[in-house]
């Protein structure tokens, strides 16, 4: 997962009208939901944190996207899961602890 990539599917403003009733409280919401790479690597969600390279700059995708591309790539070389079944296999394992913090 990109280092300053985030991993939601609720917004922070909507969590915080529901749980809070306002959604003034996002940034709250947010601390709560853990949204961020680095928490998600701590539960495991997510193999590791690629780093983004500073010298991409943001507005030109088409060169992030080649980077990322690349960084990817090279990981998914370097991975023992690097077939298509043993990756099938962690996912699905990763997937499952999603929301089972306690157990």
């Amino acid at each position: 997962m990109l280092e300053n990539a985030v991993y939601s599917v609720i917004s922070p403003e909507s969590c915080a009208a529901i749980i809070y009733r306002d959604s003034g409280k996002a940034e709250q919401a947010a601390a709560a939901l853990r949204l961020t790479a680095q928490d998600l690597l701590s539960f495991g969600l997510i193999d590791d944190i690629v780093p983004e390279p500073a010298e991409v700059p943001k507005r030109t995708p088409q060169r992030r996207r080649k980077t990322c591309a690349s960084i990817s790539t090279a990981i998914w070389a370097n991975s023992p899961r690097s077939t298509p079944s043993s990756w099938w296999n962690t996912a699905t394992g990763s997937s499952a602890k999603m929301g089972n913090f306690f157990a």
